[in-house]
């Protein structure tokens, strides 16, 4: 479901109290030593250095 600006923001304006979170189940213990896995190598390349690579690949259209 994708909301419009001003939902977005009438709901990121609600105060905290506000928001009804009891039938939010407690986290349990299985997530006190969860941590975040992402790939062991990767490659940051700035948007404009991908796009210089993509517009001069080999077979690429003028």
């Amino acid at each position: 479901m994708k909301l419009s600006k001003t939902r977005l923001s009438e709901i990121e304006s609600l105060p905290e109290d506000s928001i009804d979170t009891s039938e939010i189940p407690e986290l349990d213990d299985f997530w006190e030593n969860a941590r975040r896995i992402g790939p062991e190598n990767y490659l940051q390349i700035e948007h404009e250095i991908l796009e210089w690579f993509k517009k001069h690949r080999v077979g690429a259209d003028d």
